[in-house]
């Protein structure tokens, strides 16, 4: 069995998005409670009792919903294989509130079940791909087509019963691991296509899971 441990630079990725997360809600806290105790008759008016202490309730929440902590550090790293996928295609535009003929292009909603190596826990991941005529895409090794039909068979060749991934404590997407015939590797950290022979990615340099 190949050797899962994560290489050093990655572990220290993982602490570092640790401690921002913590560092950043704890800094939040402090300042709305700093600004509640020298400004908060001011901001809060005339309240008083309990509609005093909801209002204060509701402000020192917010740092929740911003930072998602502690919700973030329920994430985990694993390797996987996919056993279940659900493609769904959608034409939006680059200007949502000003669309433009040429600003539609074609997305794909890929709603994939992988099953977790060594477990029988299951993951449930959403991943959504733009279509564009001009950039490529660092999901695939192909350019993408506006008209939709190459882009959707990429987006299904590529998240397809049975490939193996693996997703990065903290990260925000899953990346497919190469196989024998594959030409290109996603980074794990920041989703950046790489030449499989590459070992650092080119856009962050932390190393290529494989």
């Amino acid at each position: 069995m190949k050797d899962r441990s994560l290489p050093k630079d990655l572990k220290k990725h993982i602490k570092t998005y640790i401690f921002k997360k913590i560092a950043l809600f704890v800094l939040m806290e402090a300042a709305l409670v700093s600004v509640l105790l020298l400004w908060g008759d001011t901001l809060l008016g005339n309240s008083t009792g309990i509609v005093l202490y909801v209002l204060w309730a509701l402000l020192l929440l917010v740092p929740f919903f911003v930072t998602k902590f502690p919700f973030c550090l329920l994430d985990k790293t694993y390797f996987g294989v996919i056993e279940q996928v659900q493609m769904k295609t959608s034409v939006e535009n680059e200007r949502p509130f000003k669309p433009t003929l040429e600003g539609h292009y074609t997305a794909v909603t890929a709603v994939i079940t992988v099953k977790e190596e060594g477990s029988e826990k299951r993951h449930n991941v959403k991943v959504k791909i733009k279509g564009s005529a001009t950039e490529k895409n660092s999901m695939f090794d192909t350019y993408a087509d506006r008209s939709g039909d190459s882009f959707v068979n990429s987006a299904e060749a590529t998240y397809k019963v049975g490939a193996r991934v693996f997703h990065l404590f903290g990260a925000k997407h899953v990346v497919i691991l190469p196989g024998e015939n594959s030409q290109s590797v996603c980074c794990a950290v920041c989703g950046e296509a790489n030449a499989t022979k590459d070992n650092a990615c080119r856009k962050c340099r932390h190393t290529l899971i494989k």
